[in-house]
């Protein structure tokens, strides 16, 4: 059974592992693909493993509106973290187009 996101419409999760595996590859090329592939993974991982504890600890502390902010400032992080991603991609593309010219 597919599933489905709260709109109704069927989630893309192929697409998605596809991409997040041929991307890097793509952009990267193959020398040092497990390396980078495990650098990539590394913080999402650890955010991961971390984050029931530390929102349990500033609950605990804080407030809900204070967690409400805290995750919102790292969504902003994350954004930031993106931008600059694409654009240090799209340098080492352009790179790449003028060495073959």
């Amino acid at each position: 059974m597919a599933k489905e996101r709260c709109d109704g419409e069927p989630r893309s999760d192929g697409i998605w592992s596809i991409a997040r595996g041929a991307l890097p590859l793509a952009l990267f090329g193959p020398d040092g693909y497990p390396g980078l592939m495990g650098r990539l993974a590394a913080p999402s991982l650890a955010a991961q493993a971390a984050a029931p504890i530390l929102e349990a600890a500033v609950l605990a502390r804080l407030r809900g509106e204070a967690l409400l902010g805290l995750l919102a400032a790292l969504a902003a992080l994350n954004v930031a973290a993106v931008l600059r991603l694409s654009w240090l991609a799209a340098s080492r593309w352009s790179a790449r187009a003028a060495e073959r010219v």
